[in-house]
């Protein structure tokens, strides 16, 4: 509990806050989603299914409730699972891809499908990944000030010693 208490109370109640508003609106959204993508599950449902369903919503809100503890661990937990129900996800679409007799979509319906395959992952992943980031931004691990601009922006440093008296 010792790291919890360390960082200076400002950015402790900044934390504070994005993990109250994270688990007031992560915690239900996860519950409901949850619920309804398990009750959707056929007798005999994927392994792939059910490993999406517990990383996609049930282990981001272990996450969101660890987050009071653990802000930056927590954060780098929803991010890994997200990255992992990603890939889940994609596995799952090229194992149906690769099914004998699956019905391949030509250029029209992907053209028609990419919307609402945005669309899902804004749902999914949209809001989690939101509070990810701020909660890593209240840790100070990502930084977006105009204090520490670009080096490709920056103005040149004057140097200690001035060398342009010498020919």
């Amino acid at each position: 509990m010792r790291g919890v208490f360390s960082m200076n109370s400002s950015r402790r109640q900044l934390q504070l806050f994005f993990s109250s508003v994270g688990a007031l609106l992560i915690v239900p959204w996860g519950l409901f989603m949850g619920v309804m993508f398990t009750f959707s599950f056929r007798e005999n449902e994927s392994p792939w299914v059910w490993g999406f369903d517990a990383l996609t919503f049930w282990s981001q809100i272990a996450a969101i409730l660890f987050s009071f503890l653990k802000p930056r661990l927590a954060a780098f937990w929803m991010l890994a699972n997200i990255v992992a129900s990603l890939s889940i996800g994609i596995g799952f679409e090229v194992q149906s891809f690769l099914a004998p007799g699956a019905r391949h979509l030509g250029t029209p319906d992907w053209a028609a499908f990419l919307p609402a395959l945005a669309y899902d992952c804004a749902v999914f992943w949209g809001l989690p990944a939101a509070f990810a980031v701020m909660l890593l931004m209240a840790e100070g691990v990502l930084k977006f000030s105009d204090r520490n601009p670009s080096p490709l922006t920056s103005t040149p440093q004057k140097r200690d010693h001035d060398y342009s008296h010498r020919t």
